[in-house]
């Protein structure tokens, strides 16, 4: 978390690209990544890949 904090203090970046084959794969770990980055508190924007199965 702390290189997306320094990406958007020093840069201003608010958009976060996540590009895993199958990141869902792992439930907790994924709900771990997002608790994580809400507690962040900035407004931010995610994209991500994942698989149709899972939508």
């Amino acid at each position: 978390m702390g290189e997306i904090q320094m990406l958007n203090d020093k840069y201003g970046v608010n958009v976060i690209l996540f590009t895993d084959e199958y990141p869902t794969r792992d439930r907790d770990r994924w709900e771990e990544i997002l608790d994580r980055i809400i507690a962040l508190d900035r407004e931010l924007y995610m994209l991500m890949e994942t698989r149709a199965e899972d939508i």
